[in-house]
């Protein structure tokens, strides 16, 4: 049964900016997605990473239940799969977490579906 939903959009061209930025970044990202990030070398993949991130962070945010809260960004892992596929790993939750990430030129949307 679904619990809550979120979304989130982000422009791209605000994230591109901040991409150098070492202290948005250490709040956005875990320690596992930082490592990821620094080994990506295209700035359009990395500016699609990091704003994907934040997207998915904020709609998780947004999604969460009563009762459920996040104190920093970082505390969110989101992953990829064998297939590529992004998921959400968060430390003693309980309920399952759908994902979904979308970018496109100047955007990038993502989506949780949050079910018992």
């Amino acid at each position: 049964m679904i619990k809550k939903i979120g979304i989130d959009i982000v422009a791209n061209a605000r994230i591109k900016a901040l991409l150098n930025d070492e202290t948005f970044c250490k709040r956005i990202l875990s320690s596992l997605e930082e490592k990821k990030f620094c080994e990506i070398t295209s700035d359009k993949r990395k500016t699609e990473y990091l704003a994907g991130r934040f997207a998915a962070k904020e709609a998780f945010i947004k999604a969460l239940p009563k009762g459920y809260s996040i104190k920093h960004y970082r505390d969110i892992n989101v992953l990829n799969d064998d297939d590529g596929a992004p998921f959400i790993r968060l430390d003693d939750f309980p309920l399952t977490i759908n994902l979904s990430i979308s970018h496109e030129e100047e955007y990038t949307v993502a989506m949780v579906v949050i079910e018992e």
